[in-house]
Formats: structure tokens, C-alpha cells, sequence
């Protein structure tokens, strides 16, 4: 028997296995989120973007690795051949035109500007970033780059002077960005109300409407365009449709927010998801 005759078998043997293995085996999951991140791993969900992410990532039966990234080292290995997707995106035209979306996961109210309990309270709302910061040139603003406010925040964050903002880096940015401006280190931060209901309530008082930015947001799973990422989402796109026909996607967003907030996030929901 000749080599040639050997291998072909073998060959045709290698092919008919990878075509039997699962589009969606060893995809790589990132978060930059700390929070849900651990509350995942111990498949012991908390808050909103956990347990809905939860219900659709089957964890832990599913072929897929779940990892603790920072946004910038995501963004590198999206543009590999390493079928990757990342939890909690918003879709934003730059990022459609390059990624695969799933439907809707999240609905977040828009964030709100969060003002210091030591400045006097402002007159206006919605308030005018731009010109807030023209008023009061001296004061700062926390931010993050590791990851997007959505289209019109994002314009309106590059409008600002630069001497106005502070960047806070890194893995974790929710509970960081919370600290510093609990902490007295910055006059302003853009927070989710989502992200304090149960924690730092006293924040409430002095929080204000951004002008020109949307109600409320969508969280999405995203993921580089691959075979493999291409079959996972298709998946996660009917295991969410089934979430939204059962009720239970309302019911695990609605958990989470008090009940002065129902009404208005119900109307907001039956906007997207009905």
C-alpha cells in the first residue's frame, strides 16, 4: 500500500471531524466588567447585564471561554482569526459596519450627569454640556475609553475641552468610575441609574438629563465576523427572542429598578421588544 493511499483516507477522516465539531465550540466571551465577570464564573448572576447574559450563554455546558479583558486588548483580538465576542456593547455606527450584533439583550436608561454634593445645585435641565463646562471651565468630569457612551455622548465627550476630563483606565470601569467621583476627586461623572440603584442613593439628588442624548440604550452581544461567531449569535438571537416571548427578559431587567421607575421603563421596552 502506497503513502498516497494512506493518507487520503486519513484525510477525508481530519475533514469529516472538524465539519462534525460545533460552529460555536471555543469561542472566547470578554467582559471588562469585574462584577459580572465573578458573578458569571460562580454561575451566581447579579444585576441586570449577568443574569440576562446568563440566560443565553448556557454557562457552563457551552463551549465557550469567559474572560476577564480589558476593552483595548478585546478590540485586538477581534481583528484575529479567534472567533471572539464581548458582553454589554452598544451598537454604534462605526462599530456596525465592522462587527456582528446580536438583538438586543439590555435596555439601560441613558446615562444621567451626576453632579457633587459640595457645587450648587444647576437651574437647568437637560443640562448643555458643552456649555456647563464653558461656565465652568475649572471643573472636571470622569470618563472612561474602554468603551462607547453611544453615537451623540460620544460626539459630545470629543466636543469637550480636553483639560475637563479625567480618564480613568483599566478593567472594572463601572465601580471605578463610582469611586472616584464618590470620592470627591472630580466635579461630574455620566452614570447609569441602573448601575446605583442600591448603592449610593444619596447620589440621586443632584443628577440631571444630558441634552440631545436618548432615553434609554441597548446592550448587545458583539462579536468579529467569523463562522463560528456567525452560528453562536444566530443562537443567542433565538434564545433571546424566547426570553422576550416568556416574559422573563422584562422580569429580570424590571427586578432591578425601583418601582417609581416601572412605568416608564415598561413604555420604553414595549418600544423595542413589542
Amino acid at each position: 500500500m502506497n503513502s498516497r493511499s494512506v493518507l487520503k483516507p486519513l484525510a477525508t477522516l481530519i475533514t469529516t471531524y472538524f465539519l462534525a465539531l460545533p460552529l460555536h465550540a471555543n469561542i472566547l466571551i470578554h467582559t471588562d466588567n469585574t462584577h459580572d465577570y465573578n458573578s458569571l464564573i460562580k454561575l451566581k448572576p447579579l444585576g441586570i447585564s449577568a443574569e440576562t447574559q446568563f440566560h443565553v450563554l448556557d454557562l457552563p455546558k457551552s463551549n465557550i471561554q469567559l474572560e476577564l479583558v480589558p476593552y483595548k486588548r478585546t478590540l485586538k483580538s477581534l481583528d484575529t482569526d479567534t472567533p471572539t465576542c464581548v458582553l454589554s456593547r452598544l451598537k454604534t455606527k462605526q462599530r456596525k459596519e465592522k462587527y456582528l450584533f446580536s438583538q438586543p439583550l439590555n435596555l439601560f436608561f441613558s446615562r444621567r450627569l451626576y453632579q457633587s454634593s459640595t457645587l450648587m445645585p444647576l437651574s437647568n435641565e437637560p443640562v448643555d454640556l458643552i456649555n456647563l463646562f464653558h461656565q465652568h471651565p475649572q471643573r472636571t468630569m470622569v470618563i472612561s475609553d474602554q468603551f462607547s457612551y453611544g453615537d451623540a455622548l460620544d460626539r459630545l465627550i470629543r466636543q469637550l475641552p480636553k483639560k475637563n476630563l479625567v480618564n480613568r483606565d483599566g478593567t472594572n470601569h463601572a465601580p471605578g468610575l463610582l469611586e472616584m467621583f464618590f470620592q470627591k476627586r472630580v466635579d461630574y461623572a455620566l452614570l447609569n441609574p441602573n448601575e446605583l440603584y442600591g448603592h449610593y442613593l444619596e447620589l440621586n439628588k443632584q443628577s440631571y438629563e444630558i441634552k440631545g442624548i436618548p432615553p434609554f440604550i441597548l446592550g448587545h452581544i458583539m462579536c468579529n465576523n467569523r463562522p463560528q461567531t456567525r452560528s453562536f449569535i444566530d443562537n443567542i438571537n433565538i434564545k433571546i427572542q424566547q426570553l422576550i416571548d416568556s416574559g422573563v427578559l422584562y422580569q429580570l431587567h424590571i427586578k432591578h429598578l425601583p418601582k417609581s421607575q416601572h412605568a416608564i421603563f415598561q413604555r420604553y421596552y414595549q418600544r423595542v421588544f413589542q
